[in-house]
């Protein structure tokens, strides 16, 4: 019962941590690839590396996410919103097209 109890107040925890961790995550990513790649300074090898990094940290956002919700009681409404969710994916599927 004690583990339960502790389950239940982590995902308390993350439900109320992640939706924000995830916006910001995703603004940081957006503004990554976003940035001017004309620059003199500009190295194609890091920017690549550091996109890789962004979108593994979004990817593991999510499974946290999703671990959140399938670990919350079946009458209870999905504790992330559905919207952040569909936009991290897509996020990942756009970046995987162009990998």
């Amino acid at each position: 019962m004690k583990g339960l109890l502790l389950q239940d107040c982590v995902r308390d925890q993350l439900a109320e941590f992640l939706p924000r961790a995830l916006e910001k995550a995703l603004a940081s990513y957006h503004a990554h690839m976003d940035q001017d790649i004309k620059g003199t300074d500009f190295s194609f090898s890091t920017y690549h590396k550091d996109s890789k990094v962004a979108i593994s940290h979004v990817e593991l956002l999510i499974k946290l996410a999703k671990w959140v919700d399938e670990s919350a009681p079946q009458d209870q409404a999905p504790l992330i919103p559905e919207d952040i969710l569909a936009l991290a994916e897509e996020d990942i599927a756009a970046f995987r097209e162009l990998d």
